[in-house]
């Protein structure tokens, strides 16, 4: 659950608003800056670094230099609940350089929730309760199947990418040039045919 407490007393505020996150997004536009900046006001700066893998790297190579400094991406599928839970207990040491990670796959996914939703300035308190969450449902029920293609889809492709060639180690084998060609084209012909297995294990 996302929750944000205005006017809470400077003291309490680590840094205060000379804090600046930078989120997932393409543009100060993208959804995640926008809900963001319209949850916590001007407390905080929020800024964008395009997708996760930038702002995980982007931290790593900053947090100890900008200690004001701090970084949000979504959770995806890439995270378990301890490793999620890990990031928030320890947010703001060199351990998590930090960086926060959604507890749910994304932020909009909170927005799934009735009771957040009924937080809202905007939320119309004549609307019954079971007439909100038929409404949610209807809306998410519309997505479901491509949402779930689109997870089987990504989930392939992260399992592709994962995939890596190991580096030499033996020195003995690299005498000459003749040698190290010979076991170069011999390791690059292997892993041909250990990635094309591994592609065509999971396209199938």
């Amino acid at each position: 659950m996302i929750d944000a407490r205005i006017g809470a007393r400077s003291e309490e505020v680590r840094r205060d608003a000379s804090l600046t996150i930078f989120v997932e997004g393409k543009d100060e536009n993208s959804f995640d800056p926008t809900v963001i900046k319209e949850i916590f006001k001007e407390t905080i700066k929020v800024r964008t670094l395009g997708p996760a893998y930038s702002v995980k790297t982007v931290a790593d190579a900053l947090f100890q230099s900008y200690p004001d400094y701090c970084f949000l991406i979504d959770r995806d599928f890439h995270y378990d609940d301890d490793s999620v839970n890990e990031y928030w207990k320890l947010f703001l040491s060199k351990e998590t350089s930090n960086l926060l990670i959604w507890r749910r796959k994304e932020i909009e996914n909170y927005f799934l929730n009735p009771e957040f939703l009924k937080s809202s300035e905007f939320y119309n308190k004549e609307i019954p309760d079971n007439k909100l969450k038929n409404k949610i449902l209807e809306l998410a029920n519309e997505r479901l199947y491509l949402d779930v293609a689109n997870y089987v889809l990504i989930s392939i492709r992260e399992d592709i990418k994962s995939y890596k060639i190991k580096k030499f180690n033996d020195i003995a084998s690299f005498s000459n040039d003749k040698d190290a060609l010979e076991k170069l084209s011999q390791e690059l012909n292997d892993a041909t045919r250990q990635y094309k297995k591994n592609i065509n294990g999971n396209l199938s």
